[in-house]
């Protein structure tokens, strides 16, 4: 009975022994990182995803995260004409998987590689803004997001990174400068209103004269039409015989009469009269 007890203890404890030599040479790399294989502390090799031994003596593995990765760094800059500037930038960078040995040679991991880069991108943001005026700044953030990108895409390859997108948060400027560009943006405005109204005032003086012509050469067809409307009954008169014109007389004054008798007749009124009485 003795005998299977201290056997038992034996293969136990070589059991123990082989777990203890086995476990630690155990490696799982998951889906979007890479292992970098140091050797007495040299980076030799780069593991894939999956379960991988190693000699846990003389090796260790390093893991370089190959996914995108977020760095966000709050700024204190000037711009070119001496504003003083708050904000922030959030930059989204990646470690280029073909670079994961060099990666954790000059930065020993992925959290080396973030206290390098991190005031190196801030010192290259501020760069940027210090190149643009306070109002550059406040009408082209868009423009001056691309700027920061651009200029932090041109330094990655040196960190072994690729800059995949940069945010830049809210801009905070002085209180006097924000005055100043409510007063700008005021004069703005009173400038466009009275542009406005002027063109306006334009307007309608071109539509006015445009009546007038309109109104003035009403009046000179109408005029025209008189004139030749008189031309033709001229014609018409002198080709007419005497006694039809007595007739035609007398029948203007009958159509015009409004039935009062006149106050005061000159020449022989009572002709007139009996062609009335006629009628």
């Amino acid at each position: 009975m003795k005998r299977f007890i201290v056997g038992g203890t034996v293969i136990g404890v070589i059991v123990l022994f082989i777990l203890i030599g086995i476990l630690p040479s155990l490696n799982t790399i998951r889906e979007g990182e890479l292992g970098v294989v140091r050797h007495w502390g040299q980076a030799t090799e780069v593991l894939q995803p999956g379960l991988h031994m190693r000699n846990w003596i003389s090796n260790d593995v390093v893991i370089v995260d190959t996914r995108i990765q977020v760095i966000e760094v709050d700024f204190n800059a000037h711009s070119i004409d001496a504003q003083m500037i708050r904000g922030g930038v959030t930059v989204h960078y990646q470690a280029l998987p073909n670079n994961a040995i060099r990666v954790v040679q000059e930065f020993s991991n992925m959290q080396g590689l973030y206290a390098v880069i991190s005031p190196v991108f801030l010192a290259e943001a501020q760069n940027v803004l210090a190149t643009k005026t306070a109002m550059e700044l406040v009408e082209n953030r868009a423009i001056l997001a691309r700027d920061i990108q651009a200029r932090l895409q041109e330094i990655a390859s040196q960190y072994h990174i690729v800059v995949t997108n940069v945010i830049l948060e809210e801009l905070v400027f002085s209180d006097e400068f924000n005055r100043a560009v409510e007063n700008r943006v005021r004069a703005e405005q009173e400038m466009m209103m009275a542009e406005i109204e002027r063109e306006r005032a334009m307007i309608q003086a071109r539509q006015t004269l445009e009546v007038a012509e309109m109104e003035k050469q009403v009046v000179v067809v109408q005029a025209q039409a008189e004139t030749d409307a008189l031309r033709i009954l001229q014609s018409v008169w002198n080709e007419t015989a005497p006694e039809m014109r007595e007739i035609m007389l007398r029948q203007m004054a009958i159509e015009r009469w409004n039935g009062q008798l006149p106050r005061v007749v000159g020449g022989d009124f009572s002709l007139i009269l009996d062609d009335i009485m006629r009628d």
